[in-house]
């Protein structure tokens, strides 16, 4: 379980990304403002934006629970 109030805030923020990517793929209103690929393009940088949070997390959970250990 994550014990840092900050790596629970990341593990939320990265949620909201992948949230915010399918939106940008689903949604009519993003479509609106993101005519075209640009859609695409928007979801796929959010989504690779989330993923490389996803492992600094991961990253820093384990480097936490190893201190803990010592």
């Amino acid at each position: 379980m994550l014990k840092s109030p900050l790596l629970i805030i990341q593990a939320v923020m990265v949620g909201m990304f992948i949230l915010i990517g399918i939106a940008a793929l689903v949604l009519e209103p993003m479509k609106a403002i993101l005519p075209g690929n640009q859609a695409y393009w928007f979801a796929g940088v959010v989504f690779t934006y989330a993923v490389i949070r996803a492992f600094r997390i991961r990253k820093q959970y384990k480097q936490n629970k190893e201190e803990d250990q010592a």
